[in-house]
């Protein structure tokens, strides 16, 4: 018994060291620090200014273009998630199998080091081969929801300043290359993705093209919803500052209602760690001194 704990205790120390790993790599940095390294670095010619000015491409600012048949449910997380190259697809399924080689590896080495019963060395050596399979995919869908948050939130602020470059007098396409350099700090993620519609549109790809480009590449509802609401635009001729400023209005009405539902479903959320883990705390701190004085008073009664 004594072994099958210690196997347990690899086990979830194992498991426990990974997901550390992995929540210390996915959390986002302090976007001051970030800002500051990022102007430091343009200053000595070493970050994306440097880079622009020598003329060279940085990867992430490569022009990616969507085959609509070769994006399948992989390529589109993996897009979603910011990992965009040619051969991620290829790295993913890779990593995969590596780290599925490796858990099971070290399930097979506990196996072998201690004396467990075959059902239970089974489950140790598959449970490893599992683990390490679905690292990656729980890595890419923690990397999706946070990169799709960040747009998400970024999306009104971006599209004020939109308005205000049209209004002052530039058309959307130059406005939005004006924002995206404005805001590569501010909002890396969003700025990215417009750099890369500016380049579809420069190479000659149509506007409302580019712009459902943007929706898929990135997979919010929120993008979707404002380039179906250009490419009519383009068709009725409307004002597109007029057509930007309500769908900015209702982006933040949105984020408003979502703002409060989590907060409608906080109570609910708590519940259960209240009851399971706070509440019989609460009992024995405030119950157990009485019950010792009733267990004393009984003994003395007693004897």
């Amino acid at each position: 018994m004594s072994m099958l704990a210690i196997a347990i205790t690899i086990f979830l120390a194992v498991f426990l060291g990974v997901v550390a790993l992995l929540m210390y790599f996915s959390r986002s940095a302090d976007p001051v620090s970030k800002r500051l390294e990022r102007l430091r670095k343009d200053e000595t010619g070493q970050g994306e200014g440097g880079a622009a000015v020598r003329g060279s491409d940085e990867p992430a600012d490569r022009l990616f273009v969507l085959d609509p048949e070769s994006f399948s449910s992989l390529r589109a997380d993996l897009t979603h998630a910011g990992y965009r190259g040619r051969h991620s697809v290829a790295w993913y399924r890779t990593l995969r199998v590596l780290l599925a080689a490796i858990f099971g590896g070290v399930g097979y080495q506990v196996h072998l080091r201690l004396p467990l019963t075959p059902e239970f060395s089974i489950m140790v050596v598959a449970g490893g081969i599992v683990l390490g399979f679905a690292l990656p995919h729980m890595w890419v869908q923690n990397r999706v929801k946070h990169r799709r948050d960040e747009i998400r939130r970024s999306i009104p602020n971006v599209l004020d300043l939109i308005i205000v470059c049209v209004e002052a007098g530039l058309g959307l396409n130059a406005a939005v290359q004006r924002i995206a350099k404005e805001m590569k700090y501010t909002y890396p993620e969003l700025a990215q993705e417009l750099n890369i519609l500016n380049q579809e549109i420069f190479l000659g790809v149509n506007r409302s093209e580019a712009f459902r480009n943007l929706a898929l590449r990135t997979g919010v509802d929120e993008l979707r919803s404002l380039a179906t609401v250009l490419m009519q635009s383009d068709r009725l001729g409307t004002s597109v500052a007029d057509v930007l400023r309500v769908q900015a209005d209702n982006l933040r009405t949105k984020r408003r209602q979502y703002a409060m539902e989590m907060a409608q479903k906080m109570p609910v959320k708590l519940l259960f760690p209240l009851v399971l883990f706070i509440f019989p705390e609460f009992l024995v701190v405030i119950l157990g001194p009485a019950m010792i004085q009733i267990f004393r008073t009984l003994s003395d009664i007693g004897k």
